[in-house]
């Protein structure tokens, strides 16, 4: 706080106009310092007057400390320019700044001086602390630093310190009050009568200073005695009395200066003591003058003052009591209880004349008996003193001698009189307003409360002052919360409407915008509830937001409202069903989007006519008189009818006709709905021939091909005539799918389709049964000839080749063929027959056809038999595994043995692969019976290691159908074997066919690179019959290939398949492919086979398939090379 103040001062100091201040009083001080030379003394170190001492303690009086600087600088100034050392310039200026910095503080701290000199207590003042101590302080300082520089004598100092305090005093006492009476004084009225007054007295003052103090005119010597100077005070008194201030000011000043200016020029009536060096005289003559002016002076502004302040007041109580007269508001003065003074409106009051109450009349009078007791036991205290209200009501009494109520104010006068001053008003007007407001507020307070909504006022920050009862029933806090917590609006508002709702009444409330908005809030039990809130914003006198008035509108129910209604009107526009709204004549009127779209009618264009759609024709007028007649007996009609758009076109549409009631039970609206049924009635066809046909083939499917044969039975029996069935299987379709792919078969199943519907008639039914299976439906043939002729047919162009993904295919056909009455009676027999008949064909070499017969049966029944036997197979453990040995060319010796499957069936016996390996794949066992031949081969195998050396591992090679190369489950499988066997990786072999690789090449490889991952060995088996080439296999991750034994079998009789062996042999090699052949049973063939290096053989000229028993045996006593070659020696 202080250093605030510190650069406060300094900043004040340092601004321009005081700076500007502070070089004037400089200048000034310098130049009125030089002006003493003309009023200086011989023999004096001080000069009798010094004029700037007193002008500097009025610039202080004027503008404060501030301007010191000026005083030190003008000092200093007028120091060095008379001629001064520094040393006595430094004194003498630090010296009269510190005396006039004194006195101003002694003046300020300790007098309180007023600058005006209107009161006398200011003029003493000036006389003590500036005129008295102030200059011996200053001068103290002075000469004790003139002492310091040894400038004079102690002497001479002594004399120096009273003149200078001589000179300080009589400057401060004539200088210092004329400069404040020119900065402050009283106001003169001037007038030509003013002004012949100041020049008169200023004639006379300057005539008597000529005279007394200059001698200009030479009068006898008994005229120059001293009570002629005493003169000037009347001159001084007259200047006090009518020119105030001022006049004194240019007075004294003008007859102490000529006094002065007398005795240093040795004239006039002081001119013998200034000879002497006396200057007490003068001195005291310009002290008891200037004092009794400017005590005049002062007295009479004062005095002027008062007066004015008086009329002031005077003026004031006038019109306080004139305005107190004409609001009502009687006045009266009592002394003992009786009236002394009374304005006007006392009396309006009771209705009484101003002369109907005469001065001592008895104030109590004017008050009601029934009140007249306690008014006057209150006044009695209040003249004694005692504690009283100084306002109360009290009930007055009017001239006709009404009751009246009144308001009174007593107060004691203070000027001890005893006196009491009494306000009397008639409050009858306030009571009645009172009472309205009292009522007004109750009623607004039942308004309040009985509306359904919250009232409420708050500040504009949002903070409740104020809310009604509803709003505890509405939203469930109690009332204190609202108003004790400055947030609670804000914290209820719902989190997403908060921020903008907040923002959104600041705003309005800124602007002092009315605002009516829509918002949600959050009950005490959680609810969410709707409010409007009607808000208008209450300025204050600044324009700017004083306070918040509103109501709140619980709106949760209209809202509700507005959501159904907009959900309904939506629903009603964007529904995809047609709406039509009609008046009770059927005229349109209301459309919904999905009408405009599905009819093409605009609103406009139909409304106010009647819908088309029970007049467009495309019914008979009987079926529009009956939809009209379900509608007035039902109040609905639903159902499929034909309408016309507005391009003509007619479409289905399902139509709901409802007729809509009013309170009486009148119709007051139809309501039509409606949807464009063609796209359902398409797909309705679509999905009739998707389930009666082959999706692939588009041929009839099973349950289309039942049914027509149901009909043609029909048919049949009822004219004695004869059906055929043909059951059509495609011979190598599988092979041809397994090897090309899905694909592939599918492409040669639909272009066999299209060949058999192409050689049939059009009254022939062409079917796919499922799979590679498609049976035909024939009527109206005469004998049986006529189905050889068509079997052959299509037989033949089934022959022909397919030509496929570039590839050109070749199939055949297997026909079983069944006739009604002679094969079956009913769909499901001839349909099993006819499979029977084609099973047999089958068996007959395919490509062929066969006409059931019931010994034919026979054969399908052993076949479901055996599928039987097989499931039950693995849960009784009749499969059985045989090893055939693989025999090394190179090192003579047995390295391993391929496992092949055997069953032994309970009634049957040892049953071969070859006549239950393609049933168990077509049921899907193959999964299973694989998976127990790789766990068992695993198994064994784990226990001929046992009887051979460490470096001569025995390995066992298990074949992988299709059906299991395709499993996702394969490797799994593959690796729970080999943990749970414990046989090493590298001891299993896994043999696939080309086919299964060419399938899905790109998974091929990557089940391959698994295997190899792995350590077991790939071998491509019956390598030779399928569709792949070397090159094309190098890319798979194969170890060895299996020569099929179909060209090792006519070895050496067959050139060609010995060419085939070669190459194949030779260029495996070339590949780092090993090589095995199968089959192999002679001598000529092993030394062919010998010659090519073919790697590994495997074969009857070594050893037939045989138990896991006897090939242990082999592994512990055969001699390869003696058995090989004994073979040899016998086929030779």
């Amino acid at each position: 706080m202080y250093i605030a103040s510190s650069f406060s001062s300094q900043s004040r100091i340092l601004s321009f106009r005081n700076i500007v201040r502070i070089i004037l009083l400089a200048v000034v001080y310098w130049v009125t310092g030089n002006i003493d030379q003309f009023f200086s003394l011989p023999n004096l170190w001080a000069n009798f007057f010094y004029p700037p001492t007193g002008i500097a303690l009025a610039a202080l009086l004027i503008y404060g400390y501030r301007i010191w600087p000026g005083i030190l600088l003008g000092s200093s100034i007028a120091c060095w320019t008379a001629g001064a050392s520094i040393l006595a310039v430094i004194g003498i200026s630090f010296g009269n700044t510190v005396e006039a910095l004194f006195a101003y503080y002694l003046l300020k701290q300790f007098a309180k001086f007023d600058p005006s000199l209107s009161r006398l207590r200011d003029l003493f003042a000036l006389t003590f602390f500036a005129v008295a101590v102030s200059p011996l302080v200053g001068n103290l300082i002075s000469e004790s630093m003139l002492d310091i520089a040894r400038v004079a004598g102690n002497a001479e100092i002594s004399n120096m310190l009273g003149n200078s305090w001589m000179s300080d005093a009589l400057s401060y006492l004539l200088l210092t009050p004329a400069v404040l009476a020119i900065y402050y004084h009283q106001p003169i009225k001037w007038n030509k009568y003013k002004v012949v007054e100041a020049l008169v007295l200023s004639a006379l003052i300057i005539m008597m200073s000529m005279l007394a103090m200059l001698h200009v005119w030479r009068l006898p010597a008994d005229f120059l005695v001293k009570p002629k100077t005493f003169m000037f005070f009347t001159l001084v008194v007259w200047a006090a009395l009518s020119f105030h201030q001022r006049g004194v000011a240019l007075a004294t000043m003008t007859i102490i200066l000529t006094g002065l200016w007398g005795g240093t020029n040795a004239a006039g009536y002081f001119a013998a003591d200034f000879a002497k060096g006396n200057l007490v005289n003068y001195w005291l003559f310009s002290l008891v003058l200037s004092i009794t002016g400017f005590t005049i002076s002062g007295l009479t502004a004062g005095r002027i003052k008062s007066e004015a302040r008086l009329k002031e007041q005077l003026s004031l109580y006038d019109a306080l009591s004139r305005a107190q007269s004409d609001v009502s508001e009687g006045v009266l003065i009592l002394q003992d209880g009786k009236i002394v003074y009374g304005n006007d409106a006392v009396w309006r009051v009771a209705g009484y004349a101003p002369g109907d109450f005469a001065v001592g009349a008895d104030f109590f009078g004017l008050i009601h008996p029934s009140d007249r007791q306690r008014v006057a036991e209150m006044h009695r205290k209040r003249i004694q003193g005692l504690p009283v209200p100084n306002r109360y009501e009290a009930v007055g009494l009017t001239k006709n001698g009404q009751p009246v109520p009144i308001e009174i104010a007593a107060a004691m006068m203070p000027d001890g009189s005893g006196r009491v001053v009494v306000l009397i008003i008639d409050i009858s007007e306030r009571q009645k307003s009172v009472a309205a407001l009292t009522q007004s507020r109750e009623d607004y307070r039942e308004l309040v409360e009985s509306i359904q909504a919250i009232v409420w006022r708050a500040t504009p920050g949002g903070s409740f002052t104020f809310v009604s009862k509803e709003a505890e029933t509405l939203m469930g806090y109690p009332l204190s919360d609202w108003t004790e917590i400055p947030t609670f609006w804000a914290d209820k508002i719902h989190p997403d409407d908060r921020e903008w709702v907040v923002d959104y009444c600041i705003q309005e409330s800124i602007k002092l915008n009315s605002h009516v908005f829509d918002y949600r809030m959050i009950a005490a039990d959680g609810r969410i509830v709707w409010m409007q809130d009607i808000v208008r914003v209450i300025p204050n006198r600044h324009g700017k937001p004083q306070e918040l008035v509103g109501v709140m509108l619980d709106i949760t129910a209209r809202k509700k409202a507005e959501a159904s209604l907009h959900l309904s009107h939506q629903v009603f526009e964007h529904t995809a069903e047609g709406i039509v709204i009609t008046d009770a004549d059927f005229n349109v009127l209301e459309v919904n989007q999905a009408y405009e779209q599905i009819t093409g009618y605009t609103r406009d264009e139909i409304t106010g006519k009647p819908p088309m759609v029970l007049s467009t024709g495309l019914h008979d007028q009987a079926y529009y008189d009956a939809v009209w007649q379900t509608i007035q007996d039902e109040g609905q009609w639903v159902g499929e009818i034909w309408n016309r758009r507005k391009d003509g076109e007619s479409y289905p549409e399902w139509l709901s006709i409802s007729k809509v009631l009013d309170s009486k039970g009148l119709v007051q609206n139809y309501v039509a709905v409606f949807t464009d049924i063609t796209q359902r009635k398409l797909s309705e066809e679509r999905l009739q021939f998707i389930a009666n046909h082959d999706a692939l083939t588009l041929l009839p499917n099973r349950a289309l091909l039942q049914q027509r044969i149901e009909q043609a039975l029909v048919r049949a029996q009822r004219h004695n005539e004869k059906i055929a069935v043909l059951f059509i299987d495609l011979d190598r379709f599988k092979i041809i799918n397994d090897t090309l792919g899905h694909h592939a078969g599918d492409l040669l199943l639909q272009e066999a389709a299209k060949r058999l519907t192409d050689c049939l008639r059009e009254s022939d039914t062409v079917a796919r049964q499922g799979g590679d299976e498609f049976v035909v439906l024939i009527e109206d043939f005469t004998d049986t000839q006529y189905l050889t002729t068509i079997a052959r047919k299509i037989m033949s162009v089934l022959a022909q080749p397919f030509i496929l993904l570039n590839q050109e295919l070749h199939i055949s056909a297997s026909i079983g063929i069944t006739i009604y009455p002679e094969d079956g009676a009913d769909v499901f027999s001839l349909l099993k027959n006819a499979d029977v008949a084609m099973y047999r064909a089958k068996e007959s070499g395919k490509n062929t056809f066969h006409f059931y017969a019931a010994e034919s049966n026979l054969h399908s029944v052993e076949l479901l038999e055996l599928e039987n036997g097989l499931r039950r197979a693995l849960e009784r453990n009749e499969f059985v595994l045989h090893y055939q040995a693989k025999i090394d060319l190179k090192t003579q010796q047995v390295i391993g043995a391929e496992a092949l499957l055997r069953w032994q069936h309970p009634e049957l016996g040892l049953l071969s692969p070859i006549h239950f390996i393609s049933l168990a794949e077509e049921t899907g066992l193959i999964i299973d019976i694989g998976t127990w031949v790789l766990r068992d081969a695993c198994k064994q195998a784990v226990t001929w290691q046992d009887f051979m050396p460490d470096d001569h591992p025995i390995r066992v090679a298990v074949n992988l159908s299709a059906r299991q190369f395709r499993e996702e489950t394969l490797k799994a499988t593959i690796e729970d074997a080999l943990a749970e066997s414990g046989l090493p990786a590298p001891c299993l072999e896994l043999e696939i066919t080309e086919s299964m690789i060419m399938q899905n090449a790109e998974r091929a490889s990557s089940v391959l690179q698994y295997f190899r991952d792995l350590g077991t060995h790939v071998l491509i088996d019956d390598f030779g019959t399928g569709y792949s080439s070397l090159s094309y296999l190098k890319q798979f991750p194969i170890d060895a290939l299996k020569i099929d034994r179909s060209f090792v079998r006519d070895i050496p009789k067959d050139s060609d398949d010995m060419a085939i062996t070669k190459a194949i042999i030779a260029m495996a090699h070339s590949l780092n492919m090993l090589v095995v052949a199968e089959g192999v049973e002679t001598g000529e063939q092993l030394k062919f086979l010998q010659t090519q290096h073919c790697d590994q053989i495997q074969g009857y000229i070594f050893s037939e398939p045989v138990p896991a028993e006897s090939f242990v045996d082999l592994l512990r006593g055969v001699n390869v090379a003696k058995r090989l070659h004994t073979k040899m020696v016998q086929d030779a």
